[in-house]
């Protein structure tokens, strides 16, 4: 919003002080004229209101609403200035009326000379060297309603913008503007709100039934831990009592001398030729006693010495193992076959490596490898 203001003018000014005193100050012609005066009220920060300190470059910010123009003019007693206010809040106590005179905030030299003024009027000091700091639109200024904005000028305009295009039109109609659009927003806000609270409310909704859910699943989940450690305590009860109907564990009896055939990687040189030189005599024997058509091959030389035992007759069930052995022995001395003696006691020194043997009465090949 832009217009015309009369910034300051000329005169005698009441300042209240502390201790109740009136200070009646004389601002003179030649004072509110001087062009290093008039000088520092273009370009002026506008605020609503007196703020409460003095403006510089940290606190402008804080206090502009808008700010004046660079032309400047003393006119008939006044300091006139554009105004041009940036700010809606400021503008729309403008246009009620709230705020629309004027009152600079300035540095002044006081000249403690009393006196009066041409047209009869006492004062008790003078101010010097008036420079401008900021300009305030007030309810009521120190210098009366003459000193104000000027809103009745036919140039006094406002700024409308409307879908980023910039109006100048008449106040009343940039007012009648601003406050079609103001409750058009406002229902709008209104409106998204009601919305919003009904999403919120239907949200708030399921989550109270997820957080019902949720409680239900930890529950369930309890009832089914506490099954399952009834569960494995019933199992833990049952495995006690199988092993307690289990048999106790006796000592593995030792294995005999005739089980002492392993595989060759096991065994030493030694022992191998003289498991091989036994074999090779009890099966002799064997088919001495069950003839030459009798098949020793995949049989171990226990089996082959019951083999022989039950084919002269002797009881071989729950006897010891030496006892057969002692048994088979006697059998081998009762055959009295010389040749087979003989070809018993021709039997040449076994030695490691591969240990080739060729029985009399057979002329299949066989052999054993260490």
């Amino acid at each position: 919003m832009r217009c015309d203001a009369t910034a300051a003018r000329v005169g005698v000014l009441e300042y209240p002080q502390p201790d109740g005193r009136v200070v009646r100050e004389y601002r003179p012609p030649e004072e509110a004229s001087d062009p290093q005066s008039l000088a520092t009220f273009g370009g002026k920060a506008v605020t609503l209101e007196h703020p409460p300190e003095m403006l510089n470059a940290e606190n402008t910010r804080e206090y502009a609403v808008g700010f004046t123009g660079t032309e400047v003019v003393y006119d008939q007693g006044f300091v006139r200035v554009v105004v041009t206010l940036t700010d809606q809040e400021a503008i729309d106590a403008v246009l009620r009326g709230d705020a629309v005179e004027v009152s600079a905030g300035y540095e002044v030299d006081i000249d403690p000379t009393p006196g009066v003024t041409p047209d009869g009027q006492q004062y008790d000091a003078i101010q010097r060297n008036i420079r401008c700091n900021h300009l305030a639109v007030t309810r009521r200024g120190r210098a009366g309603p003459e000193v104000r904005l000027h809103l009745d000028r036919k140039e006094t305009m406002a700024q409308l913008t409307l879908d980023n295009a910039v109006f100048e039109v008449p106040e009343a109609v940039a007012a009648a503007v601003t406050t079609h659009l103001r409750a058009r927003r406002r229902d709008q806000e209104e409106e998204e709100e009601k919305k919003m609270g009904s999403l919120l409310e239907g949200m708030g909704s399921r989550l109270e039934r997820l957080e019902a859910c949720s409680e239900k699943m930890r529950k369930d989940q309890e009832g089914i831990q506490e099954q399952l450690a009834q569960v494995l305590s019933v199992l833990e009860q049952l495995l006690q009592k199988l092993e307690a109907m289990l048999p106790a564990e006796t000592p593995e009896e030792p294995a005999s001398s005739d089980s002492k055939e392993g595989s060759p990687e096991e065994l030493s040189t030694a022992t191998l030729d003289s498991l091989v030189e036994e074999r090779f005599r009890v099966v002799a024997a064997a088919r001495q006693i069950l003839g030459d058509s009798y098949d020793w091959r995949g049989k171990s030389t226990e089996e082959i010495r019951l083999d022989a035992l039950r084919s002269a007759g002797i009881q071989t069930e729950s006897q010891s193992p030496d006892y057969l052995r002692a048994r088979f022995d006697a059998l081998v001395e009762a055959a009295g076959s010389n040749a087979l003696r003989s070809a018993l006691d021709s039997l040449p020194a076994t030695a490691g490596g591969l240990l080739q043997v060729r029985p009399p009465s057979s002329p299949a090949r066989f052999a054993y490898q260490k």
